[in-house]
């Protein structure tokens, strides 16, 4: 397989009768401009009726980037029923890195998605997370519509939420905190819900439906903290009605 000039394609054709499944591309049709560039590596999909789908992979010539194409993943290091996942993450485009067992898939997930300002990152899981680092962005120039807690108000949704104790579904171990349910009464923007993804059976069928409530701690942090100062306001109040009942 031989291109007579730069700006060919040299394809390799896997058929079913006479309809294209795959081509493989020794060298696709981008031109060959110096540097190593062009000529690239690329497998490409095709549907039923001998339609190209798109890229399922590729290789740059001159970079060595390997590629997947939209809604393609690739699959590596399996050991027993695990693999190392990485591929197309969703709306607009991305990358998941994580580790696939049997039907369940986690890891984390940077994409880009449509409408939305900057990268988004997420993590998915539902076993235990460790971090050696827990520094968070809070720089004020990132942040609109800065208001300030109200300390009574605060401290009224601290003495309302009741605090519990329980056994997570799957889980050992007694735990101590709080019930979503509970907090979104009280701090709807506390709470949101986050689809399961439909390869987690487990968690689905643990919950019980297609999604789970997630809570944001930096708000109940912070609503704890001005329920607090309302508090030592109160508290320097009435030392100061002791120290006046006390004066000579």
């Amino acid at each position: 397989m031989i291109k007579s000039a730069s700006g060919q394609a040299n394809n390799l054709l896997g058929l079913t009768g006479s309809t294209t499944r795959w081509v493989i591309q020794l060298g696709d049709g981008a031109a060959e401009s110096g540097s190593n560039n062009g000529s690239n590596f690329a497998i490409l999909r095709y549907n039923d009726s001998g339609g190209g789908i798109g890229t399922a992979l590729s290789i740059n010539r001159a970079s060595g980037t390997i590629a997947t194409g939209d809604g393609c993943q690739i699959i590596t290091g399996r050991m027993t029923n695990s693999y190392a996942v990485t591929g197309y993450g969703g709306n607009g485009y991305g990358g998941v890195i994580g580790l696939a067992y049997n039907t369940n898939v986690y890891g984390i997930c940077g994409y880009y998605n449509t409408g939305v300002s900057g990268t988004q990152f997420a993590f998915y899981g539902n076993g235990n997370s460790y971090c050696s680092g827990t520094w968070q962005t809070s720089d004020a120039r990132a942040k609109t519509n800065i208001t300030d807690l109200d300390p009574a108000d605060a401290l009224a949704k601290v003495r309302a939420l009741g605090a519990r104790s329980y056994n997570k579904l799957g889980m050992d171990g007694l735990e101590r905190g709080w019930l979503a349910q509970d907090i979104e009464a009280l701090m709807p923007e506390a709470v949101m819900d986050v689809a399961i993804p439909a390869h987690d059976n487990e968690t689905r069928a643990l919950i019980g439906g297609d999604t789970i409530k997630a809570t944001n701690n930096t708000t109940l942090l912070a609503t704890l903290w001005a329920a607090v100062q309302q508090q030592a306001v109160l508290i320097d109040a009435l030392q100061a009605k002791v120290a006046a009942l006390e004066a000579p």
